[in-house]
Order: structure tokens, then C-alpha cells, then sequence
């Protein structure tokens, strides 16, 4: 079951420029918003689908990702190889055994 993140929220909210009223106002939800940023109530998933709707995304954003999730486990996977190739692609360098600095090769 995916876990509903505040954190996501406030993220969204502020991405789109918004305040907990203006958020709130958008939602119907007047006085819930503080209380699902702050995480002392969950919202129902009706809630999380007029919290996605009034900020434009969707409503798997302000959900916590499954680590358990083969297509995610294989995405971070691939994020971190990429990664990995960057840092390799950055800190390569060519020195000939008399030089004194190490200019990086261009990518």
C-alpha cells in the first residue's frame, strides 16, 4: 500500500507557487492542508486526488515510492550507473608521468 508523504506535499505546493490557503481554497479542503503537511492526518485518497488535481500532478507524486517496486528498483539502478559514468566521465584525466597538472579529457 503506498504510503501518502507530507513532504511531497509541501514540495508541490511550494514548486507551484502556492500557500496552505491558496492550496486550501483550490481544494474545498479549508483547514486540512497545514494538517497533511505536517503529517498529523493522512488524507483520504479522495483528498490526495483534489490535492494532485488543484496543484497539476499526479496524485503518485505525494505517494512515497515502493522500494519493492521492480520498475523503481530498476530505474534507481539506472539512475546510479549513470551516475557512476558522470563522475568516471568528470575526474578522467590525462597526464603524461612528467606533468605537473592533469587537464581533464573533453567527453
Amino acid at each position: 500500500m503506498p504510503k501518502f508523504s507530507p513532504a511531497r506535499l509541501t514540495a508541490a505546493r511550494i514548486q507551484a507557487g502556492l500557500t496552505q490557503r491558496e492550496l486550501a481554497t483550490r481544494t474545498g479542503k479549508r483547514n486540512a492542508v497545514n494538517t497533511y503537511e505536517s503529517g498529523r492526518v493522512v488524507p483520504p485518497d479522495y483528498a490526495v486526488g483534489l490535492l494532485a488535481r488543484a496543484l497539476g500532478i499526479s496524485a503518485a507524486v505525494l505517494y512515497e515510492p515502493d522500494p519493492t517496486d521492480p520498475v523503481l528498483s530498476a530505474l534507481a539502478q539506472l539512475d546510479e550507473a549513470h551516475r557512476e559514468t558522470e563522475l568516471d566521465a568528470d575526474h578522467r584525466s590525462t597526464c603524461s608521468p612528467h606533468a605537473i597538472e592533469c587537464a581533464p579529457v573533453a567527453a
